[in-house]
């Protein structure tokens, strides 16, 4: 994956070793959730701040699968 986005999801999360759905959206990169913006991907880098995560407003998140009932439905990738 190259540095410079826009970048699909699915490459995104791949790049994070990990999968994502299928979505027609293009995101301009990566970043802390707590920083991330709707053009971005959050990722949750530590558990400890597991509550904040239901606020972020980035655009999907990349999370450990027993997190995931915590993203908000606005950072889904839709």
């Amino acid at each position: 994956m190259h540095a410079v986005g826009p970048h699909a999801l699915a490459d995104i999360a791949s790049a994070a070793e990990g999968a994502a759905p299928a979505v027609e959206r293009m995101f301009a990169g990566v970043a802390l959730f707590l920083s991330a913006r709707q053009e971005q991907v959050g990722f949750l880098d530590n558990r400890r701040y597991a509550t904040a995560l239901e606020q972020t407003v980035a655009g999907a998140v990349i999370v450990h699968p027993q997190m995931q009932a915590r993203v908000p439905s606005g950072s889904r990738g839709g």
